[in-house]
């Protein structure tokens, strides 16, 4: 189960979490991104874990 989420952003609705994932995508064709509900936004998210220290790491081979 996915506990902890790199999260890229949040929208106030589902399809404009859509169009940022496809535009995400496009910029970054080797990631695939997702999204789920945070409260009443709408979250999208480039990498999720079981684990705080991974998506940690992926943060930072992400970045570097």
């Amino acid at each position: 189960d996915i506990c902890h989420w790199v999260v890229v952003g949040s929208y106030s609705t589902k399809e404009n979490a859509n169009r940022a994932i496809s535009d995400l995508e496009r910029k970054n064709p080797g990631l695939s991104f997702t999204s789920y509900a945070l409260g009443s936004m709408i979250a999208v998210a480039a990498y999720g874990s079981n684990t705080y220290e991974e998506c940690k790491e992926f943060l930072h081979n992400l970045i570097i």
